[in-house]
């Protein structure tokens, strides 16, 4: 019997051009040698929402990954994820959670506003200093 790793069946799938195989961002230990005024902080940040239309779909899960990078664009290390899931007003379309996997049973209850953990700590202020830096935006 051939053992072969997790990585190797995500790659066989995804050559097949059927799927799209996601990968978990793993924290990166942040490196802390480099002085504070040569880095910066971005984030990564993922919407999930009930559709396309910004007037009658809702967000149903926000995710955000902060990283502090340097000023030549090297990433140094990750800080804290926030993750959140929202129970719409309306159930979720089956395409939809076809799309992202998001089922109503999961969303039950929930709410982004409520976010221990995350809110008031340092991650939260490096969010805040984002701001007063340059932002970016792919597929927004």
């Amino acid at each position: 019997m051939q053992h072969t790793s997790l990585e190797d069946q995500a790659r066989t799938l995804q050559a097949t051009g059927a799927y799209r195989v996601l990968r978990r961002i793993a924290p990166l230990p942040l490196e802390t040698q480099i002085p504070r005024d040569q880095t910066r902080v971005g984030i990564f940040l993922d919407l999930e929402t009930t559709g396309l239309d910004p007037i009658r779909d809702e967000i149903i899960e926000f995710g955000m990954v902060p990283f502090v990078y340097t000023l030549d664009g090297r990433i140094l290390g990750t800080l804290p994820v926030f993750s959140r899931l929202r129970e719409p007003s309306q159930p979720i379309p089956p395409e939809i959670t076809a799309l992202t996997g998001i089922t109503q049973e999961m969303v039950a209850g929930k709410t982004i506003m409520n976010c221990p953990g995350f809110c008031g700590d340092r991650t939260t202020r490096e969010v805040r200093r984002i701001h007063e830096q340059q932002i970016e935006a792919f597929s927004a």
